[in-house]
Formats: C-alpha cells, structure tokens, sequence
C-alpha cells in the first residue's frame, strides 16, 4: 500500500509537470503568434497598406474646341471653373494650318474646332489655371518634330506631353500600321527634345488586339499607353446596372493593359504609364447626362481609374463638364432648371468629388486599401491627404455604413455629398463634421449618391509606397504649377494658436506665436487684438495664389486679407477687404503702398470669399459673399516688381473687442 501511495505521488506529480511545461510552451507559442487585428464594419479602410502613387497629372480633362464664340482659348468663365474643379491635365489637337509649313498658323484640328486661336494660345490658356497640356500631333513626322521645336525651343511655351494621332482603329488604321508610324514620329520628336513623354494607342476603345500589337511593334519606345470609351453610343437610354457595372470596368481594362505591357515588355513596364484619353456616357446625345445619376457614374469611373492607376481624361470641357448652351430642362422630380452657358454639368460634380472643386480639400496622392461588404456600394480611398469618396449606386435603398479605419484613431470628419436632394448642376453639400474615435464611425448612404469623407486626423506616420509606373514619368518641379502648396480646413479641438493644419504643416508668423490666433469651433479665430498680425503656411513660392473664406465682427478700423510673397512683417503684397474697398496693398521695408483699389462693400459677420494671385509682377484680387457665385474676373489688378518670392497666407487687422474668423485657407502655385 506504501508503494503503492508512493507510485500515485510520483505519477500525480510528473502529470503535474507535464501541464505546466504545457502551459508554458503554449504561452511562448502564442505570444509569437502574429496579432489578428479584428475589423467590425461593412466598410474597410486600411491605411497602412497603400497600393498606388498617383501621378500628378492623374485628374485631368479632354477640350472639345466646341462652343464658339467661347472656347477654352477666350472663356474667362470656363478657365476659372476648370481651375477650381483642379484639373491638372487638359488634351489639345493641335496641327499647322497648312500641313508642312511650320511657318503657318499653329491652330486646334478637332474637326469644328475654332481655329481663331494659336496653338500658343491654347497652351498658355491651360498653363494659366495650372493644368499640364497634352498635344495631340499629327501623323507627320516633320509636322510633329516642327512642333516639338516650336513650343520647346522657340517659345516659352515648353510642353512635355504629347500623343501620336487619334482613334486609329475607328479610322480603319491597321496596328502595324499605326505603330510604323508612331515609331517615325516618336523618334522625330524625341531628336528635338529628348526629354517629352509620347503616348500612343489612342484606340477608340479598349482594343486589346490593336494594342498588343502596337507593344510587341512600339513597346521599345513608347512613354505612356492610351485608349478610350464611351459606356453608351448616341442618345438612347441605357440601364443604370449595365452602365455602372461599364464604369467599374475601366478599371479592369487598365490592369488588363497593365498585364500586356508586363508580358510584352517586362524591362520598360515600370516606365509605361496608362491613361484613359477620352470617356464619358455618350460620345453623341444626351440621354441621363443632366440627371444626377451622371455624378454618380462619372464620380464611379474616375475611382476606378485611380484606384487602378491609370490617369483620367474626361470628354470633354463645353457639352460635358460645363453647359455651352443656354437650355431648361425638367427633371425626373420635377423641377425645372434653367441652365446658362459654363453652367456645371453632373459629370464635373462627380469629378469634384475627388477633387473637392474649391469647396473641401481633395483626394490625397496615394491609394489604400479600401473595400465593402454593402451592395451596390463603391469605396475610394486616399492617404497624403486621408479621404474617402463612397459611390451608393442603388436608386432606391438607404444603406448604414460603419467605416473602420486601420491606422487612424481619432480626429474629425467633413462630410459632403451629392445626390437626389440636390439639384443636378449644383455642388455637392456639405452634412456636417463627424468625430472618430476608436477607428470607426457611421453614416447612411442614400440612393444615387456620391459621399466625400475628408478626414482631419492627429499627426501619424503612413507607410512609404514606392512610385507607380504613372509616378515615374518625369520629375515633378517644386513647386508644380497648380499644385496645391498649403490648406487648412481648421476642423480641430479648441487650442490656444493655430498649431497644425489640417495638411500637416505648422502655422508662421504670429500663428503660433501671438495668444490672439486661437481654434475655436472649428476655425481658426483672432482675438483680444490690437494690431496686424500675419499667418503664413506652406513653402515659399514665386507664382501663387492664396484663397480663404472668413468674417469680421467689425469693419471699424480693421481689414482681412491674404498675402503673398511675404518674407516678414515688414514685407509682403495684401489684398484685403475693409467694409468700403477691396484693396491691393504693399510693404516694403516697413512702408506701405495702396497700389489699387475698387469698390467693394462688405457686412460685419457675414462670411466673404477671397481670391488673391501674384504671377510675375502682376496682381490681381477678386471677392464675393461665400455660398454665391465666384466672380468671373479679377476685380482688381496691380503692377508691381518689388518682391519675387515669399510665403502665403493671411493678415488680419483687429481692434479690442473685435472677432475675426477663418474658416478655410489654401494656397497654390501657378
């Protein structure tokens, strides 16, 4: 029995053992094991794992030359609507007026194009609202170099894009053929200026037979590959399913090319970029164009295209992203909507989605991982800066969405939509500001809808994405003309000086050094002042804009105004409103100049809207009440060469007692 009692202790004993060497080396085992971060959402956004670095020029835009007597060469109106939409990117058929005589006029080729304007025009008009020209040549390789020669060597009016012909498998052009004469043109050119970036293709649609013979012929040369598409033909009414299911497959035809170009030629495909050149629902008629199904459609087709890493070109200005003609139209709720020239077209508000047209801050320059379990619901997002475009393309169902981000905690969200509520040329409208906490928030998603989330987040670091192919054409300048140099949305907690923008960039000046700037209910505030004081964001720059919205609680001896140029604050260009004028000031080494001024009443409290820019020594200023239309033309304008560089930002004039606030900044280059 004593042996026996022994034999139970020694067994109890080793079984004891054996659970604990288990325990043990399952606790080694699991704190090895990788974490499983958990998701709860139907809609997913990792913001550590980037996909895509956005060129640049990604958002860009086809002119038609449509809509005499004014076309994109002449149309002030046009020209400011395209820059504050922010199109980077603007295609121009350009040939000489007698072919082969580079002596000749240089004018639009579109066939009814308004030939009254010189290609010099045209690519100056573009350059003039930041946008990069793309030239459509000719299939003339004389033509094409003599081109090349006059806008980068002749003129000032350097150029480095540029595509050989247009459509040629509509016009019936064999590929072998077409690249034979691409391979021509290309080297033509590239002897003039080996630095310009050719494209070709050009298809009508995605042709893969005509473009895989065109790689295997011209893969060795050329720059970037394009082709078009049109998701109906005419004006007969398609099904909205059938026609939103085409939109996603732009995006599908772009990786497919990009699996052509691996194939054919795996050493160039890094340096091969991939642009759609032309697509919109119709390439002749109307039908849903002027409905807001067309901002959902159009708003789904540019998300696919960046979220693939292609380029977007958009067909076109006059007809489809602004109305040419005056016209009424009623729509499917009844409304009757009386429609003036240069008036918004659907499509530009769902291109604006992205870009925030000059209302919210835009998509940032790198794709993330985003995606849903929702029906009939598209996702879009950015890093650098974080936002998030959310396309519901059912038109009868209200869907809650719940949003978990990874690698984002907390801050603020600007919601702005466009839908069924809005009338179809008008923007988008803002919801409200949103907080997030935890990674996660929710919001309903109504029937044809295009959502914008524009996430103002504390200061986190985000993974480094190597360049795309799109992303390695060519160096970017600093600054790139049209780029935007700094903004601030001021949609943050309450604190004590400006701090940080919304962009990531510190406040100058006496931002973050005066107890008078301050954030409060999500702006940024003067008070409890006594004198001028100076805001400046962002790098210094020569040609600039700086634009703001904000209010004064008197106009009783004081002013509000951006500056330009400014090195400190005893020298620097102002445009500032005042309650009587609207005034273009300077100081230089601690003296003032009014250098012009105009008429311009304004009301304590009420929210205005300024425009300010400097491009050589010309100045200009417009204003207008926020919420109302921008002012075609600049209302004010200046001569003056005193300084060439400087910062942008904000000066503001305060009394005791008295209460500025700003609630929106952005400067950019020109």
């Amino acid at each position: 029995m004593i042996i026996f009692r022994k034999v139970k202790i020694i067994i109890v004993a080793f079984l004891v053992i054996l659970i604990l060497l288990i325990g043990i080396l399952l606790t080694a085992f699991i704190s090895q094991k990788p974490q499983v971060i958990k998701q709860h959402g139907n809609i997913i956004i990792d913001y550590t794992s980037p996909t895509w670095k956005l060129h640049p020029i990604a958002i860009g835009m086809d002119i038609s030359g449509y809509g005499y007597p004014n076309v994109f060469a002449n149309d002030r109106v046009e020209q400011q609507k395209l820059m504050t939409l922010g199109i980077k990117y603007m295609r121009i058929d350009l040939q000489y007026s007698t072919p082969g005589d580079p002596t000749s006029k240089i004018v639009c080729s579109a066939n009814g194009c308004d030939t009254r304007w010189t290609g010099d025009q045209w690519v100056q008009a573009l350059k003039a609202i930041g946008a990069q020209p793309l030239i459509i040549v000719p299939y003339s390789a004389v033509d094409a170099a003599n081109m090349v020669k006059h806008f980068n060597q002749e003129t000032n009016d350097y150029v480095q894009y540029w595509i050989v012909g247009n459509e040629p498998d509509r016009a019936g052009i064999p590929a072998t053929t077409y690249s034979t004469n691409f391979n021509q043109v290309y080297d033509a050119m590239k002897a003039i200026d080996p630095t310009i970036k050719i494209g070709g293709g050009a298809t009508a649609w995605y042709d893969a037979p005509f473009l895989q013979a065109f790689l295997r012929q011209s893969g060795s040369r050329v720059d970037f590959v394009d082709f078009h598409g049109y998701a109906q033909e005419g004006d007969v009414p398609g099904d909205y399913t059938k026609l939103l299911q085409i939109a996603a497959g732009y995006g599908t035809s772009i990786n497919n090319l990009r699996s052509l170009i691996q194939q054919i030629v795996p050493a160039r495909a890094s340096q091969i970029g991939i642009e759609v050149g032309e697509w919109e629902l119709n390439w002749g008629g109307t039908a849903q164009n002027n409905i807001n199904f067309h901002s959902v459609w159009a708003a789904s087709v540019l998300g696919n295209i960046l979220k693939a890493g292609g380029w977007s070109l958009f067909y076109a200005d006059k007809g489809n992203a602004l109305y040419g003609n005056p016209h009424t139209f009623t729509d499917p709720h009844g409304h009757v909507v009386n429609i003036n020239p240069d008036d918004t077209n659907p499509a530009y508000h769902g291109i604006g989605m992205y870009t925030g047209e000059g209302l919210f801050r835009g998509f940032g320059n790198s794709i993330v991982s985003a995606s849903t379990t929702l029906p009939n619901v598209e996702v879009f997002a950015s890093d650098k800066p974080k936002n998030i475009v959310v396309i519901k393309k059912d038109q009868s169902v209200t869907q809650t969405a719940t949003f978990s981000l990874n690698g984002v905690a907390s801050g603020t969200i600007e919601v702005w939509r466009k839908d069924e509520s809005v009338l179809f040329p008008n923007p988008p409208v803002k919801l409200g500001t949103l907080p997030l906490e935890n990674g996660t928030f929710t919001y309903q998603l109504t029937p044809f809808s295009v959502t914008a989330f524009v996430l103002n987040t504390a200061s986190q670091a985000s993974p480094t994405l190597p360049p795309s192919p799109s992303a390695t054409l060519s160096p970017t300048p600093s600054p790139t003309p049209g780029a935007t140099l700094a903004q601030d949305t001021f949609q943050r907690a309450n604190q004590t000086y400006w701090g940080t923008a919304s962009d990531g960039q510190i406040w100058g000046g006496d931002a973050n050094s005066s107890k008078v700037f301050s954030i409060a209910g999500n702006s940024g505030q003067l008070a409890n002042g006594d004198n001028s004081y100076s805001a400046v964001l962002g790098p210094t720059a020569t040609n600039a804009q700086a634009l703001f919205s904000g209010s004064i609680s008197s106009f009783n001896n004081t002013n509000i105004g951006a500056m330009l140029r400014w090195t400190n604050g005893n020298n620097w260009y102002k445009a500032y409103i005042d309650g009587a004028n609207l005034i273009i000031q300077k100081k230089g080494n601690g003296s003032t100049t009014i250098l012009n001024e105009v008429a311009f009443a304004a009301q304590a409290g009420i929210s205005y809207t300024l425009r300010f820019s400097v491009v050589g020594s010309t100045l200009s200023a417009k204003v207008w009440q926020t919420g109302s239309s921008e002012p075609g033309n600049w209302m004010v304008t200046a001569t003056d060469s005193t300084f060439h560089s400087g910062y942008c930002g904000l000066r503001i004039l305060v009394q005791n007692g008295m209460i500025a606030h700003i609630t929106t900044f952005t400067a950019m280059a020109q």
